[in-house]
């Protein structure tokens, strides 16, 4: 299953906003280097959808803001 996200680095807080099923808003407090904002999308969203952090990949967008994700299937989202 696909969803998209919305980056915004250096927010104030660690944060996911659902907007739909399949679009979600993930702010992280990290800066956008050496994809270390990505790493943390990827912790942020395995948390908040329950499973595991190898499970999770970004199919489109590694330096952009928006984001294409990979996650499984069989994943009811949020």
């Amino acid at each position: 299953m696909l969803i998209n996200i919305k980056v915004t680095a250096n927010a104030a807080k660690n944060e996911i906003i659902k907007k739909s099923d399949s679009e979600f808003v993930v702010k992280v407090t990290i800066a956008p280097e050496k994809g270390k904002a990505n790493k943390k999308v990827i912790a942020l969203l395995s948390d908040f959808l329950e499973i595991k952090i190898s499970d999770i990949s970004i199919e489109r967008g590694h330096t952009s803001s928006r984001k294409t994700i990979r996650i499984p299937d069989t994943k009811r989202v949020g």
